[in-house]
């Protein structure tokens, strides 16, 4: 009766029955210019990375999104909070595979080094992004359930994952190195 009652309970149900979904783990995050190919060749390589992750973690984001219309009338703190620090962490999930994906198509398409001694890009974790807004509005919707988490369970297990997953920056930039 509660899962039929409420679309982010039985949301956070379905999500539940699904095989673990991969998160983005120690991508490429350095790349020599030797040559226009082999920079090309490279940056390929490390996309599949996220290619490999995102169709599961797409799915839940999906599965999740569905309930989130409701999951402001959960009058469960269990429940909230579950639902919250789920679809939180999935929006951050997606947020990084989707921005690291980004980021490297846009380096694929050309970028000059500023300096003129740079040889390396280096692509590094960062609190803002030069994405699209439409990963800003996912990362930082990612922040924002989170830190409800946070906010409103505080000393619960869910508030320590929340805190934990809001360690880790959502956003990706390029750097030069020589």
């Amino acid at each position: 009766a509660l899962l039929a009652a409420n679309g982010a309970c039985l949301a956070l149900h379905r999500a539940a029955q699904l095989p673990a979904a991969d998160v983005l783990r120690d991508p490429v995050l350095h790349f020599v210019k030797r040559d226009e190919a082999d920079l090309k060749n490279r940056l390929d390589k490390a996309q599949q990375a996220a290619a490999k992750v995102a169709p599961a973690v797409d799915q839940l984001y999906d599965l999740l999104g569905k309930g989130a219309a409701e999951a402001d009338k959960l009058t469960s703190p269990r429940w909230k909070a579950g639902f919250e620090l789920a679809f939180g962490r999935v929006c951050a999930a997606k947020a990084r595979i989707d921005g690291d994906n980004s980021m490297l198509a846009a380096l694929k398409r050309g970028k000059a080094f500023e300096k003129p001694d740079s040889t390396t890009w280096v692509l590094q974790r960062s609190d803002t992004t030069a994405s699209s807004s439409s990963l800003q509005s996912l990362a930082q919707r990612a922040k924002t359930l989170l830190q409800r988490v946070v906010d409103e369970h505080s000393g619960t297990p869910w508030a320590q994952l929340a805190a934990y997953e809001l360690e880790t920056p959502l956003g990706w930039e390029w750097t030069e190195q020589p």
